[in-house]
């Protein structure tokens, strides 16, 4: 590890996930931007896929380091011993840690850890709305109390890591209103929106005649309309649910057929739930893919059927290759979308509504192209990543102020 630079910043970044995803899809740029003025140490999970990702972003000014915690969702964290001391040898030499939260309950012993040693402490609550999500899964009364009761504990150690830190991100205006109401109007001192970004040139600017023949050579032949999804296969992003719309659409547009990007411990179940519907023949699984703008602006519709998000890159990815979009209501994702003037909304968990969107949008090409430019031009006015990087850059002004005694 590098000593600081007499005038440049010393930060980690912690990141506990064991697959790349939204949120690595936000770390990146911003690692890659803060480099140019301060120092970063990636601290992540010591898993191949992330080991892979974090190697890419190793530079003279980007040190990383296979060491955050384990079990980012229970109790095993608090017992990693060897990663914590190694992690403590790193945080002493920062200035500043900023923990990505990709779970609501990631990083607490870490947070508390770094302040301990007086690092300033931001956190980004990337999916803090799986708390609500997780409360209302039904199940027998001995289990919710058995839930109730394990959250009950988690939220105590949630709120002592709450105090340690000094500035909270919020991904979107509605998580930030949830923060407050689970932590109390204390919060709000500490509490920035900072909604997520991407680079939309790669996407706007995708190769439309690349994509269509990437797209053809995994539908069957006679398919005249395509829909994507983008996401990884687990229990949040509902892809269930959109299995069981499909079902329903294929009825009434029998020459459409639904690609899905990615991967993940669902896909066996998801395979066979498809084959149970009689709808293998018009689904795809393409697992994970390099090429996704290109594969966007080859198809007609995109569609993701999450049950919570904090604010989804892939809605976003989709509206800056001007593709109309059909999406659940959920935290973050609503405001994206406009419904009625960039995509449809419906109802989380609700296969009917979702094929109602779904067929309704593939009935109308018009206003599929009217709500894509509607989207592309919403995503290149509010949704960039340098108007994402400026809204943390902010926040390091203020660390650097403090601590290094340089302008704001």
């Amino acid at each position: 590890m590098k000593r600081r630079t007499s005038g440049h910043l010393r930060v980690a970044m912690y990141f506990e996930g064991r697959d790349p995803g939204g949120t690595t899809g936000v770390i990146e740029p911003l690692i890659r931007a803060l480099s140019r003025d301060m120092h970063i140490v990636l601290i992540h999970s010591d898993v191949s896929s992330i080991r892979e990702w974090a190697e890419s972003l190793r530079s003279p000014d980007i040190d990383i380091a296979a060491v955050a915690l384990r079990n980012y969702g229970g109790w095993l964290g608090w017992f990693e011993i060897s990663k914590l001391l190694r992690m403590a040898l790193i945080f002493r030499r920062m200035d500043s840690v900023h923990f990505h939260l990709h779970a609501p309950f990631a990083g607490i012993p870490a947070i508390l850890l770094a302040r301990v040693l007086s690092c300033r402490c931001l956190t980004t609550e990337h999916y803090i709305s799986q708390i609500r999500h997780l409360r209302r899964r039904p199940l027998p009364s001995l289990l919710r109390a058995i839930r109730e009761a394990r959250i009950a504990v988690q939220m105590l150690s949630k709120r002592l890591s709450v105090r340690a830190i000094e500035s909270i991100v919020a991904v979107s205006i509605a998580n930030g209103q949830y923060i407050t109401e689970l932590f109390g109007p204390s919060v709000q001192s500490k509490l920035v929106v900072v909604a997520n970004g991407i680079d939309v040139q790669r996407f706007s600017q995708a190769d439309e005649t690349q994509g269509r023949a990437a797209l053809r050579s995994f539908v069957p032949a006679g398919t005249s309309h395509v829909v994507l999804t983008v996401a990884g296969f687990n229990n949040q992003k509902g892809h269930r649910y959109l299995l069981q719309a499909i079902s329903r659409v294929v009825t009434i547009h029998p020459d459409a057929s639904f690609v899905f990007v990615g991967d993940g411990h669902l896909r066996p179940e998801l395979e066979a739930l498809a084959s149970l519907l009689e709808i293998r023949s018009r689904v795809v699984f393409v697992g994970h893919r390099n090429d996704v703008p290109d594969l966007l602006a080859g198809t007609d519709l995109f569609v993701l059927p999450s049950l919570f998000e904090g604010m989804p890159l892939s809605v976003l990815e989709a509206m800056a290759a001007n593709k109309a979009v059909v999406a659940t209501n959920v935290d973050g994702t609503s405001e994206i979308v406009v419904n009625g003037e960039t995509g449809i909304l419906v109802q989380p968990g609700n296969a009917g509504s979702l094929a109602e969107a779904i067929s309704a949008m593939l009935g109308d090409k018009q206003l599929r192209e009217q709500f894509g430019k509607a989207g592309g031009d919403r995503v290149r006015k509010l949704y960039t990543s340098q108007v994402m990087i400026a809204g943390y850059q902010s926040l390091y002004d203020m660390v650097a102020k403090t601590i290094l005694g340089v302008p704001g």
